[in-house]
């Protein structure tokens, strides 16, 4: 449902709204009108020079370059251009912390990381769709089971088929070690706590793909490998106490 009028009857004043026809069993359908003081966020951050986000995704370009990832590597963007994304995404979704700061540091690493998993994810269902076959199911709940159980700050066993099917999945995980090393360095032992949103986040996210309660992967995943708009999820059980 959506209201036949919501507009600001001014800068930073009220909103007015009208729902027509709400139907309740108790008074049956009834119009509702209301105003409210408009929502003014006191959270913001000053604008930043470009150059200094220019500055910053170098760096952490350089970053990525260390762990062994180069342009060829990823299908849709260069890595410089995902690093820029996640910087840019970091510095307004974090506000309070100070640009050249650990917590911005933690945040630009882990998100520069995910973008490049969600890359590599594509990627990886190109390949094995030009070779006429899905990936194994069971290889890539793995995969996914071996990112949370680092990023929880655990020390899963490497996998060798794993490293020999997907190319990416050696830095990917030296990459996400050094996020977990990061945030360490700023929550020390309560990083197994504090890690918990992010975690649970992104267990959501991987959900998406293998799913638990089927034993296969989604519908979504088999038919447009993750470019469905019509996204179709199962239920997932727990599999954690993080979940």
């Amino acid at each position: 449902m959506k209201p036949t009028k919501y507009r600001p009857t001014k800068l930073n004043g009220k909103v007015d709204f009208e729902f027509p026809n709400v139907f309740h069993p108790s008074f049956g359908s009834k119009s509702v009108q209301g105003r409210f003081v408009r929502i003014q966020p006191n959270l913001s951050r000053e604008e930043l020079d470009p150059a200094k986000i220019d500055e910053i995704a170098v760096k952490y370009t350089n970053l990525a370059n260390q762990f062994g990832f180069e342009d060829a590597h990823f299908e849709r963007y260069s890595i410089k251009t995902m690093v820029l994304t996640a910087v840019q995404f970091i510095v307004y979704w974090m506000p309070n912390a100070e640009f050249d700061s650990p917590a911005m540091d933690f945040g630009f690493r882990l998100f520069i990381w995910q973008w490049f998993l969600d890359d590599s994810m594509e990627t990886d269902w190109t390949r094995f769709e030009k070779m006429g076959k899905s990936p194994d199911f069971e290889n890539v709940r793995l995969l996914h089971e071996t990112y949370l159980s680092i990023l929880k700050g655990d020390t899963p066993a490497q996998s060798p088929q794993l490293l020999k099917d997907y190319p990416e999945f050696g830095r990917m995980c030296d990459f996400v070690k050094d996020i977990v090393r990061v945030g360490r360095e700023i929550s020390g032992n309560s990083y197994s706590t504090d890690i918990v949103p992010q975690v649970e986040a992104f267990q959501t996210y991987l959900e998406f793909n293998p799913c638990a309660e089927w034993e296969r992967f989604t519908v979504a995943t088999c038919s447009a490998n993750f470019r469905s708009t019509k996204m179709k999820v199962c239920g997932v059980k727990t599999r954690s106490s993080f979940a």
